[in-house]
């Protein structure tokens, strides 16, 4: 196996001013690997993985006074991944359009592509952010706020070239396949473009309210748009419970589970004796975990304009398919949650110097 990465840092400081400094940085990192054992331990299906990746940032420091500080920043992050299969043979081609299938016969190895091939991940994330330190007397205060656009560009048609599943060799050598696995004719369309918002803002104090205490005390709001599609359709099931077939939305979920994301947080230290030799902590916060494209986008590859079929006792070497499969699967997230999900975390110890 073969594999090559070129990466490129480069970054630049300059100092405008006695109160006004800048810098930017960018990064470039590319990468491309060879596995020859794509789908199974025959080297007949090779398959590339192909890396981009792409990172600027600009900022600007402005001291407004000796008592507050405000950073300024804007940033473009684009990461790419895919993966392809190099080689056709022509006796796995199941369609004439497709690239190789995949043949499992239970109790030996698979022959033929990977069944996740070919597919891509890109992405882009435009950011802008500002953020001020503000020394108050026995305060130390933080506020600040953020917002990105990201794109979601991706294209991952599972089972592409399909899969015939034997039961035994012996049904392989007499051509009766048990199931077949993969997409009709006309749902193939696994193209996703994914394009949301996020919005986060904070406040923090760090107050000392004497020689032997000091609390922390803060909030954050982590804010998404419910994610839209930018061209292609979005099908779900709406209700698994009801639902006879695929529902068009126009968002990935019915309501925003990213409204009530607020992360309020609570710490204190205090030095009981005065003597700097014994110290209590303790602090609560919760922190939200926004359901990111990572996340949602599986609930929706699979779903039409493309869907993989399952064929029991199929044809062989060509599956048929029906007119209109019915929803066989679905993946990811529930359409209808409402929430973000979240952690609520606490701690409080007591440390004592003895010597």
């Amino acid at each position: 196996q073969l594999g090559n990465e070129n990466y490129l840092i480069g970054r630049v400081d300059y100092n405008l001013s006695a109160s006004d400094s800048i810098f930017t940085r960018y990064v470039n990192d590319r990468a491309y690997s060879h596995d020859p054992f794509s789908g199974g331990p025959v080297p007949l299906w090779p398959e590339t993985h192909h890396t981009a990746n792409q990172y600027a940032n600009v900022e600007e420091r402005h001291i407004i006074s000796p008592e507050i500080l405000n950073l300024a920043r804007v940033s473009f992050v684009r990461t790419r991944e895919g993966s392809d299969l190099t080689n056709n043979e022509p006796g796995l081609s199941f369609f004439p359009d497709r690239k190789n299938g995949t043949i499992s016969i239970t109790g030996l190895s698979p022959l033929g592509s990977s069944i996740f091939l070919p597919f891509y991940f890109v992405q882009n994330k435009f950011s802008e952010g500002d953020d001020v330190y503000w020394t108050m007397g026995r305060h130390s205060i933080r506020f600040g706020a953020d917002i990105t656009r990201v794109q979601s560009n991706l294209n991952a048609p599972g089972w592409l070239g399909g899969e015939y599943i034997f039961p035994s060799l012996q049904a392989f050598l007499g051509a009766t396949p048990l199931i077949f696995l993969g997409p009709s004719p006309n749902l193939l369309d696994g193209d996703r473009d994914f394009r949301e918002i996020d919005s986060n803002s904070y406040i923090q104090d760090d107050w000392k309210v004497n020689s032997r205490l000091t609390l922390n005390l803060g909030l954050r709001y982590e804010f998404v748009t419910n994610p839209v599609t930018a061209l292609h359709p979005l099908y779900t099931v709406t209700n698994f419970l009801t639902s006879t077939g695929w529902t068009l939305v126009p968002n990935v979920f019915r309501n925003n589970p990213a409204l009530k994301n607020f992360d309020p947080r609570v710490g204190f230290a205090y030095d009981p004796f005065g003597d700097h030799k014994t110290s209590i902590r303790g602090g609560f916060g919760i922190f939200h975990d926004p359901i990111a494209p990572r996340t949602y986008s599986s609930a929706y590859y699979f779903d039409p304009p493309f869907s993989s079929d399952v064929i029991v006792f199929p044809t062989f070497p060509t599956p048929k398919f029906g007119a209109s499969p019915p929803p066989s699967q679905t993946n990811g997230v529930d359409y209808n949650t409402d929430v973000t999900p979240y952690d609520m975390q606490w701690n409080f110890n007591i440390q004592r110097e003895i010597a």
